[in-house]
């Protein structure tokens, strides 16, 4: 499903089981259901069950290291709040996939240090050969925009070869 669909949404389970954190949630994949049939939804393994929208579901069992070698390129659209999986392509493979982060919609519900998280997403963008790859948007409103564009140069990309 990965060489069909190149954007993939990294869910997240709530641990805290944060009703705030739920509102969030859903809000931010009812803006990624708008982009379903162009979605893999990739679950996080504690989590139990998930539908957004018409995302094909990755039933594999195998590990997202595994896929990162033999499935995720550098066209790819890792999507999600904040997940060591957008960064496993880089940091273990030199592979370099376009990255929306949306963590700070969260910030005001999320107890981590956003410092901290910033200065990780920081370090990722610098090391990427090409940092506009990496994109953090900061308001719900501008996830629908932020995807569309990404989408639109990740294609581009992809056109030229």
């Amino acid at each position: 499903i990965y060489a069909d669909r190149k954007c993939v949404y990294l869910s997240r389970p709530n641990d805290d089981n944060s009703p705030q954190i739920d509102a969030v949630d859903k809000e931010t994949e009812a803006v990624l259901a708008r982009f379903s049939d162009q979605f893999v939804l990739r679950m996080h393994p504690r989590q139990k069950d998930l539908r957004v929208g018409a995302m094909a579901p990755d039933l594999s069992r195998s590990s997202w290291e595994l896929m990162c070698i033999d499935e995720i390129t550098e066209d790819h659209v890792l999507v999600g709040e904040f997940s060591t999986a957008q960064v496993i392509p880089k940091f273990i493979f030199d592979k370099e996939p376009w990255i929306i982060f949306f963590y700070p919609i969260y910030r005001e519900d999320f107890a981590v240090s956003q410092t901290a998280v910033d200065k990780m997403v920081e370090d990722l963008r610098n090391s990427y050969r090409r940092p506009e790859k990496v994109v953090t948007v900061y308001r719900l409103e501008d996830l629908d925009a932020a995807v569309k564009q990404v989408q639109q140069a990740a294609m581009a990309e992809s056109a030229k070869g």
